[in-house]
């Protein structure tokens, strides 16, 4: 099976990373990340790939933001929770 390049330009939006951010991460990063997601797809559609390129990069680095504070704080919830736990034994 090959594959044809149609010389459209290749944008990720991030647009499902965002929705996952949204419920189980740092919540309002991941808002942030889904605006800027539907911002590149916005521009992308219109033909402006250099605005679809800056949003994008912007919805990456809020989902990395968004990923890294919410997996330290349900990391951190689950230390105090054992913590508590042990602590009542």
């Amino acid at each position: 099976m090959s594959v044809q390049n149609t010389g459209e330009p290749v944008v990720s939006d991030f647009f499902c990373w965002s929705v996952l951010n949204i419920i189980f991460c740092f919540w309002p990063l991941g808002v942030g990340a889904l605006l800027q997601s539907r911002k590149a797809r916005k521009k992308l559609a219109e033909g402006d790939v250099q605005a679809a390129k800056s949003a994008s990069g912007y919805a990456l680095a809020m989902n990395v933001s968004a990923m890294i504070l919410g997996v330290g704080c349900w990391v951190s919830s689950i230390i105090l929770i054992i913590k508590n736990h042990i602590s009542h034994i």
